[in-house]
């Protein structure tokens, strides 16, 4: 097939490279391949092939294009799974190359493995790596050549070589192995301080067939990637990878055969096909819709607080359930609950039903917390008893200390100096998950919603957080974070703006006291107005502005407990400010620079940034947050709007 707009635009979209990876992401770890077939769909979705096919010529989005075609002719049979290995192959074919027959029958995995994204071989490997992470796959030295060899079309960006141009393994040199004539053409289109993110042919010469022309650049050193070059170049390459290099650059038909065989060996390795493991994944990103971040948020910082709370790593169903509970209760106290404040006797007869209701609502929660308290409580009685090491949690990884912990040890003077009840343990749970939940995630979505809108300032803090960590690093520390002061200053910022409650709990004056000229009686009831405060203009310069500048040594500064002047208080001040305080800020400066490290955020075309405010439970974004992510180290990424 020659080159043509019809075959080149299935690259743009779908890269092999990236479809390598995504397919085994999402399908890895499962039952016994035997299971899947080439026929899956025949009688279910008879279509499915062709409708990829034409999603894919028509240069539509891969997942969401076919996913909502296939939903229009068969809906809920074809997963995301089977559509990007349908689409790896077709995409492949359109460009000239081999049809290997996908078996089909895959289920999407529930959650993204995280961990085994960053085991994907990457395009700084040496040999020694990239074969060590083919082998772990069950793949061995062929499958790592043929494979590979989909870098013989499609795009990669700049940051991906310009070490190899530059700075090579910190020689502030070139790489040896690179061709003097490719290497002046790639300087060209990778300056040194030019842009990381822009895209360059990984084959110059036939960019969008797929043929053999990957291999034979090796065979001149005009490999584009550091680990594709080291499959002819490194040293130990001479008795294991180059010579099946050879015989590809000498032979299309040898080529072609050994990657549809690689690939079929590939797409068997342990998907997912039983229900219990896996689902028809109902949400896809398509590119055009992109999901809120809020979920994600909420449940991340939900489960840091209850892996606190009782020392437990849970598994995500019994997070999602504990959450689920946590939030109809407060919401119904606080929404439905509110009138036996005012007229309690009364509200006792008027309103039995919300009565059941409450009592319903706490049964359930008692439910889940107990069997997590008495857990905790028999692994602390064992460790304390000597009796070697406790029994672990089937659900997850038992840890050393707990909120939980500190509850047994807990005594009343008053009350004949004994312990708290299972349900007072019960309520104290409930308050410190509900105290920290929804105010942390909260303040997470806005500063991240400053960050997509402040691009300079996200570079900023990028490079910060790129200067002051390791890459070998699989995420940044708590140390790590200490020594970054501007990760701190856009999270005091973003705290200064966007307080997640614009007032403390109302205090009462315990006795006359006059405030700027204002005769405030004894027993009256005092609100602090925390947003106005943090966005006084007679305080702060441009108070209005996202300017994490002001909190660096020099500057503005601040201090949130108040002990030296008050100019914002997020958290309160004085005697009765926030006990999570700094557990808030630290969750917030981990979040934050892991997120920044591992993605570009952007503004999605047509959800652009809005910082209207809407009052809930907490003041949160009127339109929520949907942004667009860009990896900022993926693994074998070669486009710019994944």
């Amino acid at each position: 097939m020659a080159s043509s707009s019809s075959s080149s635009a299935p690259i743009a979209l779908a890269t092999l490279a990236v479809l390598l990876a995504a397919v085994y992401l999402l399908h890895a770890g499962g039952a016994a391949a035997a299971e899947l077939c080439v026929d899956y769909y025949d009688d279910t979705c008879p279509g499915a092939y062709k409708i990829v096919q034409r999603v894919l010529v028509q240069a539509q989005s891969v997942v969401g294009g076919a996913r909502a075609a296939l939903e229009a002719a068969c809906p809920g049979v074809v997963s995301c799974a089977d559509i990007l290995a349908l689409a790896a192959e077709i995409s492949v074919e359109l460009s000239g190359g081999p049809g290997w027959g996908v078996l089909l029958g895959r289920l999407d995995g529930f959650t993204s493995n995280f961990q085994e994204a960053r085991n994907l071989p990457g395009p700084f490997d040496g040999l020694p790596l990239l074969k060590q992470k083919f082998m772990d796959l069950g793949l061995d030295n062929t499958d790592l050549i043929a494979l590979s060899g989909a870098h013989t079309f499609g795009r990669v960006q700049c940051q991906f070589v310009t070490d190899r141009l530059y700075n090579f393994s910190g020689t502030n040199r070139p790489d040896p192995t690179l061709n003097p004539a490719y290497r002046a053409f790639l300087s060209q289109r990778c300056p040194r301080n030019g842009i990381g993110s822009s895209l360059n042919d990984f084959d110059p010469m036939t960019p969008d067939r797929f043929d053999k022309n990957y291999f034979t650049n090796l065979e001149v050193n005009r490999g584009f990637l550091q680990s594709d070059q080291e499959l002819k170049s490194d040293p130990g390459a001479a008795g294991t990878t180059a010579p099946i290099v050879d015989p590809f650059a000498g032979s299309q038909d040898a080529f072609f055969k050994a990657f549809a065989q690689s690939m079929i060996k590939m797409g068997n390795l342990g998907p997912i096909t039983n229900p219990s493991q896996g689902e028809l994944r109902r949400l896809a990103d398509d590119g055009e819709a992109p999901a809120p971040v809020t979920p994600s948020f909420q449940y991340a910082v939900f489960y840091l607080l209850l892996i606190m709370c009782f020392g437990e790593r849970l598994d995500e169903k019994v997070v999602r359930a504990i959450a689920a509970a946590q939030h109809e209760q407060v919401r119904y106290m606080f929404g439905k609950m509110s009138v036996f404040a005012f007229l309690p006797s009364v509200a006792e007869h008027l309103f039995r039903g919300r009565v059941r209701k409450m009592l319903s609502l706490r049964r359930r929660q008692k439910e889940l917390f107990l069997p997590l308290i008495d857990a905790r409580r028999e692994y602390k009685d064992k460790k304390r008893g000597g009796e070697g090491e406790p029994r672990r949690s089937k659900s997850g990884t038992t840890l050393e200390h707990s909120y939980v912990d500190t509850l047994f040890d807990v005594r009343l003077p008053e009350e004949g100096n004994r312990g708290l009840t299972d349900d007072e343990m019960v309520n104290l749970c409930s308050e410190f998950l509900t105290a920290g939940a929804d105010t942390t995630s909260t303040a997470l979505h806005w500063i991240m919603a400053e960050l997509v809108k402040n691009q300079a300032v996200q570079q900023r803090l990028y490079e910060e957080i790129k200067a002051k960590t390791k890459d070998g690093h699989e995420e940044v520390s708590e140390e790590d974070i200490q020594n970054m002061p501007y990760l701190k200053a856009v999270v005091l910022e973003g705290l200064r703006k966007h307080p997640p409650v614009h007032f403390v709990l109302p205090h009462m004056a315990a006795e006359d006291v006059e405030v700027g000229g204002y005769l405030v009686p004894k027993g009256a009831t005092v609100n602090f107005m925390v947003a106005e405060m943090g966005r006084d203009e007679r305080e702060w310069e441009k108070p209005m502005e996202f300017i994490p500048e002001r909190f660096l040594e020099g500057e503005q500064g601040v201090d949130m407990t108040g002990s030296t002047g008050i100019r914002m208080m997020p958290f309160g001040v004085g005697r009765r400010i926030c006990a999570g305080l700094n557990i808030a800020v630290l969750h917030l400066l981990y979040l934050v620079a892991n997120m920044v490290r591992e993605f570009e955020w952007k503004e999605a075309a047509g959800h652009e940034v809005d910082l209207a405010e809407k009052l809930e439970f907490m003041v949160v974004m009127k339109k929520e947050l949907r942004p667009r992510l860009v990896p900022r180290k993926p693994n074998m990424q070669t486009e710019e709007h994944l």
